[in-house]
């Protein structure tokens, strides 16, 4: 970490002679790379020579770095001419120009090589077996992140983006993959399969893929034009193959119509024997063999990899900092899939398992509450990035509204197209387009640590429908308060109409009237869910008699009677209820439930409040689960009281009410 920001984000030092020396990626550009490799999987090795052509992007640039990692240079060419003043220390290649480039000046320098590509720590590299060998284009632990190095010579960084071509040379009986269209396949005493990426790209999303492979073939008909589909595979893979793919140009018509046409040749998947996930390269997505098993229980895999192609492929993070603009987004394109091809309740139960697991997990993961923005480089590829990136997207989405949000997305993917942007890009550009000011969004949803939780504290209604309701904010991670939220409330009379305004509010509490076309029997706060704060809340209409479960929220109701219809909603808060200050009970620290409802007389129900994993540690290292009981109280701000309960192995069953509930401990 150390060695990272002082050297990579320093933009120049000194040298004891007084010349301005910059960072060797930011000092250069490369326009093409001309890679000419020979693969042996048998022998884990390559060989072969990458042509690497550059401009300077600084006058007086005598000195130029490439990146390779721990193969074996042997000759190095400038311009076609042999080059001896250069050095090599495992890590990058130094040439020593004899006269300095000035700024726009082109070079040509070629590189000759051979060995064996390494893999980095936990994920990401070179990978051989028997029969195959593939690069993964990131290193989750290496610095910086992006790895094209550890197979040909680069210049290592998301923002430096060049057209490729590509010359692989294997076996007979091997078939290549990799990006681009291939433009020409040679059979001589090895096979050789060459590639052109005409698209500008990063280093990381260059790929090769070598294996005894046969193709599945189809076309699809885009928005705008006719696009391949190309499928490398095993042959004992390709019936499972076709049926966990059967939803692809579904998908691939989704997001086109989402975020915009795609702009590659060709949809490319290639099947590796990797063990953990995939990894999007341009028209090559490398993706584990066991994604394909005749079923779509992966397609969340999938079609993440896929959506690449629009966030990270297309428009790449400006730096490892800004990595939720790539993976935060794909894994809310996860969501979108559900939504888009199997409806609205699929959408709300992958985001609420989403959501379950940013809220009591990513802290743990990523060792504590973090940004989003500026990620630590420790935690690029965690929890936080991934998952709480996807959820802040989604509120955002509520907080722009669903048909400017998608406008704004189009316009934001193709003004960046084949070129980066950072967060402050990203902020800025919606802000702009929406004409809505983004500030205090973003300044707590993406620059803050805080995790918010709304709640209504009380709200009442007088005889003309005026309904006055109060509002209040809690944070944890961090004490900054969320400004300028916007919170939808919903109106449900004893019929079980809906009405819904928003309120909108800043700091700690608010109170506010509304008129309500109608008299409300109950008023709730976000029913659809769509702000990502410490709830978890599924809801059910009550016809019949039964039971009905509310998933994360950890609770079930079993409906003895009912009279008519009814509205059952539970909520799990996810932190430590509000409680007066005794030493008679000791409180469940991270959650509690609060039930709301609209039932008719004669209406008789129990309620099953659930253990969990998830139960704050320091709550059940020194008790029993026979030591538990539960509280009730009607509503926030009222003294919890004991009920009576029936103790079960896995809940606590008690009579339903609305109001809160908790676990205790009597001291």
């Amino acid at each position: 970490m150390k060695y990272f920001f002082t050297v990579f984000f320093i933009i120049f030092f000194y040298t004891s002679f007084g010349q301005k020396i910059r960072n060797h990626r930011d000092s250069i550009d490369v326009i093409d790379y001309h890679i000419n490799l020979q693969i042996s999987p048998s022998k884990h090795q390559i060989k072969g020579n990458t042509i690497v052509k550059l401009f300077s992007k600084f006058d007086n640039t005598s000195i130029i770095k490439l990146d390779l990692l721990k193969l074996t240079v042997t000759d190095i060419q400038i311009n076609e001419k042999t080059f001896k003043n250069w050095s090599y220390n495992d890590s990058i290649i130094t040439i020593k120009l004899k006269k300095p480039l000035k700024t726009d000046d082109t070079i040509s320098i070629n590189v000759f090589y051979n060995g064996h590509p390494i893999k980095d720590k936990t994920w990401g590299g070179f990978y051989f077996s028997d029969n195959t060998a593939y690069n993964m284009g990131v290193g989750m632990t290496a610095i910086p992140h992006s790895f094209g190095r550890v197979w040909f010579p680069c210049n290592d960084i998301f923002t430096d983006k060049a057209i490729y071509y590509l010359n692989f040379t294997v076996p007979h009986t091997y078939n290549v993959s990799s990006g681009g269209i291939l433009t020409q396949h040679k059979i001589d005493e090895l096979d050789t399969y060459s590639y052109f990426i005409n698209h500008p790209i990063p280093t990381y999303l260059v790929s090769v893929a070598v294996g005894k492979y046969e193709t599945i073939n189809k076309v699809y008909k885009g928005i705008k034009r006719d696009i391949a589909i190309e499928i490398f595979t095993p042959k004992n893979k390709k019936e499972k193959v076709e049926k966990s793919l059967i939803n692809l140009t579904k998908v691939l018509r989704i997001y086109e119509n989402l975020f915009g046409e795609y702009r590659w040749n060709v949809v490319r998947y290639t099947l590796v024997p990797f063990r953990s996930g995939a990894m999007e390269h341009v028209e090559n997505i490398s993706i584990a063999l066991t994604a394909f098993d005749g079923t779509l229980k992966h397609e969340n895999l999938i079609y993440h990899e896929l959506s690449h192609s629009w966030f990270g492929n297309l428009v790449t993070c400006k730096t490892a900092g800004d990595m939720w603009l790539n993976e935060g987004w794909a894994s809310y394109c996860e969501a979108l899939v559900m939504e888009n091809l199997y409806g609205i309740d699929r959408f709300k139960d992958y985001n609420r398992l989403r959501h379950l697991q940013v809220i009591y997990f990513a802290h743990k993961d990523d060792n504590g509450y973090r940004a989003l923005a500026n990620m630590d480089l420790n935690y690029t590829y965690g929890t936080t990035v991934y998952k709480r990136g996807a959820d802040v997207i989604h509120t955002l989405r509520f907080y722009i509204g669903d048909s400017l949000f998608f406008a704004t997305t189009k316009d934001y993917l193709n003004h960046f197209k084949f070129s980066n942007a950072s967060t402050k890009d990203f902020e800025k550009f919606y802000s702009k387009k929406t004409k809505i000011d983004l500030k205090d969004f973003f300044n707590f949803w993406v620059y803050s640590k805080s995790r918010p939780f709304y709640e209504i504290t009380n709200w009442k209604t007088d005889k003309d429908n005026n309904v006055t309701i109060t509002v209040k904010q809690r944070v944890i991670g961090d004490t900054i308060l969320a400004k300028s939220n916007k919170i939808e409330i919903f109106f449900i009379d004893s019929n079980l109409n809906i009405e819904k305004q928003i309120f909108e509010f800043s700091g700690k509490q608010a109170t506010k009237v509304f008129k309500c076309g109608f008299q409300p029997s109950l008023v709730c706060l976000d029913l659809d869910e769509h702000i990502a704060d410490l709830t978890i809340d599924k809801y059910h209409i009550i016809k019949d008699t039964g039971y009905y479960t509310f998933d994360e929220s950890f609770f079930d109701a079993k409906i003895e009677q009912i009279n008519g219809k009814g509205f059952i909603r539970a909520i799990a808060n996810c932190l430590e209820p509000d409680h007066e200050l005794n030493k008679k009970y000791l409180f469940q620290k991270n959650y509690y439930w609060t039930i709301e409802g609209i039932w008719h007389k004669n209406f008789k129900a129990k309620g099953r409040f659930y253990f969990t994993k998830l139960m704050d540690i320091n709550f059940t290292k020194k008790y029993k689960k026979e030591d538990i009981i539960i509280l009730y109280r009607k509503k926030t701000g009222e003294k919890w009281i004991e009920i009576p309960f029936d103790r079960q192995k896995d809940f606590l069953e008690t009579d339903l009410h609305q109001g809160q509930y908790c676990f205790a401990i009597k001291q």
